[in-house]
């Protein structure tokens, strides 16, 4: 994410919802990983919340990688770490 807090917490509510929904059951918790592309609108501070709680795990490039490097950057990370489904999100 890159200067898109508010929009990225909304997707947190909407994704989390939807796999605690009663309707959708499913017998994994959902993981989320956060790639901040050293975003300037406070994302860290919006999400820290998510992260204590561990909903979500989440890192920072260190330095805007742009759209491209970004979504490189959370692709690799979200494969080493074994992850089975990848959405982006800019």
């Amino acid at each position: 994410a890159f200067s898109s807090s508010q929009k990225l917490i909304q997707h947190i509510h909407k994704v989390n919802k939807l796999f605690y929904d009663r309707s959708f059951p499913t017998p994994e918790k959902p993981e989320i990983l956060i790639i901040d592309n050293a975003s300037t609108d406070g994302t860290h501070e919006e999400i820290q919340k998510y992260i204590n709680s561990g909903v979500i795990k989440y890192f920072n490039t260190g330095e805007n990688l742009g759209g491209a490097g970004g979504f490189a950057y959370g692709i690799k990370k979200a494969y080493k770490m074994g992850f089975k489904y990848i959405w982006l999100m800019d």
